[in-house]
Order: structure tokens, then sequence, then C-alpha cells
């Protein structure tokens, strides 16, 4: 069931922030395929649908992107990381933070990447 028809069905919005994870598998391998998406829970979410992330040291990268420049900002990220002395060691959350869940295109919007990273050196 797509994301947005569950909460349709629900007669519910999804709570900000929202979002996709893409596996690092995925990422390392250069392509942006969505496995989840994601938003904030509620009192009314079922305890089989919440997942936590675990504590731990996180990389962020904000930047205005389109779908098709996705990968782009993704590679550009790992450069950073790789630059700062981090691996990346779980899954890619990409946070909707204004966009096309607000307007009628998917030209530009802002997204927060974020990945728990461990240091290299």
């Amino acid at each position: 069931m797509e994301y947005f028809e569950f909460f349709s069905k629900q007669r519910t919005q999804p709570r900000a922030p929202y979002g996709v994870t893409v596996s690092l598998a995925d990422l390392l391998a250069g392509r942006i395929v969505e496995s989840a998406a994601f938003s904030t829970a509620t009192g009314a979410t079922p305890k089989s649908r919440r997942a936590v992330i675990p504590a731990s040291l996180y990389a962020r990268y904000v930047v205005r992107s389109s779908l098709e420049s996705q990968i782009e900002h993704a590679e550009n990220f790992l450069q950073l990381l790789k630059a700062r002395h981090l691996k990346p060691v779980g899954d890619l959350y990409i946070h909707d933070l204004m966009s096309y869940s607000r307007v009628d295109t998917h030209e530009g919007y802002l997204s927060k990447f974020l990945i728990r990273v461990e240091r290299t050196e």
C-alpha cells in the first residue's frame, strides 16, 4: 500500500517530519531506492508500525533538491563524510522538510539527509 494511501484510508495526514529510507547497500551502489516511508508516530500508531532510530553519531546534510538530483546530492554527502573521516554504517533517511507535499511540483524542495556514521580515524 502506498504511504499516502494508508493515511487517506484512515482520513488522517502524516505528521512531519516524513520521508523515506534508502538502504546503505543501495546508497553505496549509487541508487536511491526507497525501502520504507516514515512519519512521526502518534498515540494511535500501532506499536507494530513504530520504529525508533537508535542513539548514535549521525551526520546530516540539508539541500535543495529534486527527485532527479537526489543521487547526485547523496554522492556529494558520501564524499563529505569521507573527507571528514566518517563512514556511513546505517540506512539513509531522507526527510522532506518543505516541498512537494505542500506544493504542486517536484521542482526544488528542501531535504535533510540523515545517516548513522562512525569515525574512521
